[in-house]
């Protein structure tokens, strides 16, 4: 009778240890499970605003724009069979989309009804806008495109960039944005380069000037127009030059 007692207390041991032990590993794989992409964006660096999504016309594309703009780019994709000829260009009245280099898919380029783009001009005016549609500009990376400071005065810092990465031929634009009292602010625009043969670009693209609401450098981003993607150049030190 005595051992029959202790049977039961013994499992019981058991299983408590064995839970012990569970709840231990849990916490350990909770200690290292890997952090957000961002901490400040719930999807990302490519995070959009409200009102936008990702446009998803290839694998990696994260170009904001409206969600009927994304089904459109859905239905051409999956129609794009019937426009395409064996040896891969499109029928008459039909061209690639290009929403980057590389998009083939066909769509038409017949004239569109009052107040709409035709689809590749539609995608390229996407492309264009790609910066204004992200919740934050300065969380993206960087990426092949460095800028730095070629010279300051009282009131100004001034830049160039250089690197490569962009679309052969396509063009770059530059834009800064940086932290204030009032919130963040920009983007606002800078200057704009063309991208050679390689995809290299390099040249003066602006000025920041001073704002006495901040206390902070700026973020300069470039946008490959090419592609609609935006990826982080450098900082600046022009909002704190006042005088």
């Amino acid at each position: 009778m005595h051992s029959m007692s202790l049977r039961p207390a013994r499992l019981v041991s058991r299983r408590r240890a064995l839970a012990a032990l569970a709840a231990l590993g849990a916490c350990a794989a909770a200690a290292v499970a890997p952090p957000p992409a961002s901490a400040a964006l719930p999807y990302g660096p490519y995070t959009c605003k409200s009102g936008f999504v990702w446009r998803a016309a290839f694998n990696g594309d994260g170009v904001c724009v409206t969600p009927a703009n994304r089904d459109q780019v859905t239905r051409e994709t999956n129609d794009s069979w019937r426009y395409t000829l064996s040896n891969g260009y499109c029928v008459s009245g039909y061209v690639w989309r290009e929403t980057r280099p590389q998009d083939h898919v066909c769509v038409s380029n017949y004239p569109p009804p009052p107040g709409q783009l035709a689809p590749r001009d539609r995608e390229r005016s996407n492309n264009s806008q790609a910066v204004f549609r992200l919740q934050d500009p300065t969380e993206t990376p960087f990426g092949g495109v460095g800028s730095w400071t070629s010279g300051t005065d009282s009131f100004y810092a001034y830049h160039n960039a250089s690197g490569g990465g962009m679309t052969p031929y396509g063009q770059v634009s530059f834009f800064y944005l940086y932290p204030s009292t009032t919130g963040l602010r920009g983007p606002y625009s800078m200057y704009s380069l063309t991208a050679n043969a390689s995809g290299y670009v390099n040249g003066y693209i602006g000025a920041i000037g001073c704002d006495r609401a901040s206390t902070y450098r700026a973020t300069i981003v470039a946008l490959n127009k090419g592609t609609g993607l935006v990826t982080k150049v450098g900082y600046s030190e022009g909002p704190r030059r006042c005088g």
